[in-house]
C-alpha cells in the first residue's frame, strides 16, 4: 500500500483554531506583540534554524504592499485559472492581473 502525505506550509496559517478568520486579509494579525502559536506559521523556518532576516523581510514586504495597494487598482484577468499541485500550489498559467494607477482612472 502506498501512502502519500501532502503538506503545504502555506496551509498551516489557515487553521481557524490558531488564526481567527484565516481567509481574511488582516495585516495586523501579528502586530502589537501578538504571536502565533509555536510552529503554526513557518514561512521563515522555525526553532534554532529560523531565518535571521525574518523581521527585515517582513518590513520590506509590508512597505512594498502598502505602496502597491494604495497607489494601484488591481484586476484579476484569469479568474478561472487551474491550480497545479505540488509542494507549493500555483496557477498553471500564472496569476495574471491588470494594474492601473488610481490617478489615471477618472
Amino acid at each position: 500500500m502506498l501512502l502519500r502525505v501532502y503538506w503545504s506550509s502555506s496551509s498551516t496559517n489557515k487553521i481557524a483554531e490558531h488564526f481567527p478568520a484565516p481567509e481574511e486579509f488582516d495585516p495586523s494579525r501579528f502586530g502589537n506583540g501578538k504571536a502565533a502559536p509555536a510552529y503554526s506559521n513557518i514561512p521563515f523556518g522555525s526553532g534554532p534554524r529560523i531565518c535571521p532576516g525574518k523581521e527585515y523581510a517582513r518590513l520590506q514586504l509590508m512597505c512594498f504592499l502598502h505602496h502597491v495597494v494604495t497607489r494601484y487598482k488591481w484586476e484579476v484577468t484569469n479568474t478561472k485559472a487551474k491550480i497545479a499541485g505540488g509542494l507549493n500550489p500555483v496557477p498553471k498559467e500564472g496569476f495574471h492581473i491588470r494594474i492601473q494607477p488610481y490617478n489615471k482612472l477618472a
